[in-house]
């Protein structure tokens, strides 16, 4: 047992009560009480709920090393982006039934289409820049625009593209990952 709480970083509140930890705290134990018999299978609803950052970070890497010893971890989450971090597989869910089923490699990551958020010291000129070149793209509000690309090679090349035509780009970041693109294209006829 003590090495389980040290997996989950509760070692030195091994001595309280679990009615007093933090929710978080009590989101590790349970954690740790479900591998406690050592399961092939383990299901998880929400693990990530009501934890730190750090702890995020924790949960993501006992994931991961559970994985890697042969286990099957099924995770239930809205959270599709830290989903993304750590799946190799996704289901889908609408109104109770899958919908679909996605292989979250590199080629879900590699080719989906994506929103990015490109930040610039002249938004102007990055407007005028996307518009010659007949980019979609939208003004997201603080000098944010928001443009979609064909996977990461694309996305790549635009940033290229802006840098060396002179766009002082101060931040080019996805603004939704794959899985939520997948997410919302399965979904898109929901009202």
């Amino acid at each position: 047992m003590s090495e389980l709480l040290q997996t989950v970083h509760l070692a030195d509140l091994a001595d309280r009560r679990a009615r007093v930890l933090s929710r978080g705290q009590k989101q590790r134990l349970g954690l740790a009480r479900a591998l406690i018999n050592d399961p092939g299978v383990l299901l998880l609803d929400e693990p990530a709920s009501g934890l730190d950052p750090r702890s995020r970070i924790e949960l993501r890497d006992v994931l991961r090393s559970l994985a890697a010893e042969g286990k099957t971890v099924l995770v239930s989450s809205h959270i599709l982006t830290e989903l993304q971090e750590v799946a190799d597989r996704a289901v889908i869910v609408a109104r109770g039934r899958t919908i679909e089923t996605q292989q979250l490699d590199g080629d879900l990551v590699g080719a989906a289409l994506a929103s990015w958020r490109i930040d610039s010291l002249d938004p102007e000129r990055l407007q005028g820049w996307l518009t010659e070149r007949s980019v979609p793209a939208r003004r997201v509000g603080g000098g944010l625009t928001e443009v979609e690309a064909a996977g990461e090679e694309n996305a790549a090349r635009l940033l290229a593209d802006l840098v060396r035509d002179g766009i002082r780009v101060t931040a080019f970041t996805p603004s939704q990952g794959a899985l939520e693109s997948a997410y919302l294209a399965a979904t898109e006829d929901r009202q």
